[in-house]
């Protein structure tokens, strides 16, 4: 299941970019929209199918914003949507023909399942987002957010899930948009600047390569690891969870533009108009959090690739004044990793002696062993000895007896003789 998350205040062009998620051709598709503005919350029970309240208490108590209430309804039948380990829907038997609210498109109007969730309040982009996230990850295994001023084009979400798909060990992959002037009457020209890059994940850490709506990442992550959108940033936040997503697994990139940016007319036609204030309080926020957060090798890198052509980075002001901060970054994990090796080292030295002194111990109860299998050896020894020279007395002994008996055999044969003879001349005599 893959699901797209929209937050909106309720734009106008909110109706577009549900049109360009309705050209996708997406049959397993569900669409998250969170209400940032509070307008629909009176409106979900009266018009769509109610998700079960403790479904919408877990939904709120994974987030950063559990003071809240939180409303869902869905737009037309879920059923088999949504995640049957961690939730399910109620369902009403029949559900309204049209969701009017003013300032809002007819939501019952698009071939696919919108998901709404409300607050009744307005929401911060960050929590906006963090929302729509949670809800993504409980009722999809894929998600992609969009704007609600920005558009797919055709194909969008298919050649995301294709590369996504076929890199298995990625968790994310992600391509480019087209940045697109709204009020511009010169399309061909207001488009011609790209946004969003193939890029190293150290490059994350100067600029965002990726318009939101330009990625769609794995849902398990943020189940199982708890990723949240960090409510101190009231911009930036997209870049932020890009940074927490690269720091877990590997991004895939997708050649081309499948995907339109819009920027107000107002804004200015530079091609940096996507160009980050470094000295901005926001981006100061993000670059104090990564430099305790991003992986050591990030850092070496950066220094290892920047080093050599410095001039060529964007921020070269910011850049000199912050290698301050990565060399203490990079110190103390070079400490904490010396700290590390020399308690392994230690706990190698105390198995040694260990072993050593068990060693010892084995050697003595061996050598007691072999001692006492000699003694049972010489024991077993004098037993046979003594076995022979008990049999030896014991032949000896029969022979003796035997000896015995002959003797005492032949003595009763004379003495009989002898008393036969006497008794013969006794009766001669008498006669």
């Amino acid at each position: 299941m893959l699901s797209v998350l929209v937050r909106s205040i309720g734009r106008s062009s909110l109706e577009r970019a549900l049109h360009s998620i309705s050209i996708q051709n997406k049959k397993q598709l569900l669409v998250v929209l969170v209400d940032a503005k509070g307008d629909l919350y009176e409106s979900i029970p009266e018009a769509t199918e109610l998700v079960d309240q403790p479904i919408e208490a877990a939904i709120l108590a994974s987030t950063e914003s559990k003071q809240l209430t939180l409303r869902l309804g869905v737009t037309k039948s879920a059923k088999g949507l949504v995640r049957e380990s961690s939730t399910s829907l109620r369902h009403r038997e029949s559900v309204k023909a049209s969701f009017r609210v003013p300032g809002w498109p007819d939501l019952h109007a698009y071939p696919f399942n919108i998901l709404i969730a409300s607050t009744g309040q307005s929401l911060e982009r960050a929590t906006a987002a963090d929302l729509a996230l949670k809800i993504g990850a409980c009722v999809s295994d894929r998600s992609i957010f969009l704007d609600d001023d920005d558009t797919f084009l055709h194909g969008h979400l298919d050649v995301l899930e294709s590369a996504l798909m076929r890199e298995e060990d990625a968790v994310l992959a992600h391509t480019a948009a087209l940045l697109t002037f709204e009020a511009s009457s010169d399309i061909a020209q207001s488009t011609e600047h790209q946004i969003g890059k193939q890029f190293e994940p150290w490059e994350l850490l100067y600029a965002n390569h990726i318009p939101i709506h330009c990625a769609l990442f794995r849902t398990e992550l943020i189940r199982r690891k708890g990723l949240s959108f960090d409510s101190q940033f009231k911009v930036y936040e997209d870049w932020d969870f890009w940074l927490q997503l690269q720091s877990l697994g590997r991004f895939v990139w997708v050649p081309g533009c499948s995907a339109r940016y819009f920027v107000s007319d107002a804004v200015g036609r530079s091609s940096k108009v996507h160009q980050i204030a470094r000295d901005d309080d926001s981006y100061q926020r993000l670059w104090q959090k990564w430099l305790g957060w991003a992986p050591s090798d990030w850092w070496f890198d950066l220094l290892a690739r920047t080093g050599p052509d410095l001039n060529r980075l964007d921020a070269l002001e910011q850049t000199i004044a912050n290698l301050g901060d990565v060399n203490k970054v990079l110190e103390t994990q070079i400490g904490q990793s010396a700290q590390i090796s020399a308690a392994q080292q230690q706990a190698i030295d105390d198995l040694r002696r260990a072993l050593e002194t068990q060693f010892g111990e084995n050697q003595g109860l061996h050598d007691e062993l072999a001692g006492a299998m000699r003694e049972a050896h010489k024991l077993r020894e004098a037993m046979k000895k003594q076995e022979q020279d008990l049999a030896h007395l014991i032949q000896q002994s029969a022979q003796r007896e035997e000896a015995l008996q002959r003797d005492h055999h032949q003595r009763e044969q004379a003495l009989r003789i002898e008393l036969s003879t006497a008794y013969d001349a006794a009766e001669q005599w008498r006669r």
